[in-house]
């Protein structure tokens, strides 16, 4: 059998309760690459991954850009 994997999706959330409330609080992202290279399928999971770990934290991915003095 022969497959080329073309697409990853990747998923990850967060889920978090306020007892006093008796409510939950859902957090969900997904992701999705295309695979130019099949053998780079695992640095590409690593990476959305990340990315994913990045944004639960409420971080951004895109660092901010110094600003030049004029």
């Amino acid at each position: 059998m022969s497959y080329k994997i073309t697409k990853l999706t990747v998923g990850k959330g967060r889920t978090t309760s306020n007892e006093q409330q008796s409510e939950w609080s859902k957090l969900y992202f997904e992701v999705e690459a295309l695979i130019e290279d099949e053998h780079q399928i695992e640095m590409a999971k690593l990476s959305l991954e990340g990315i994913l770990d990045m944004w639960l934290k409420g971080q951004s991915v895109a660092q901010p850009q110094e600003q030049k003095p004029k």
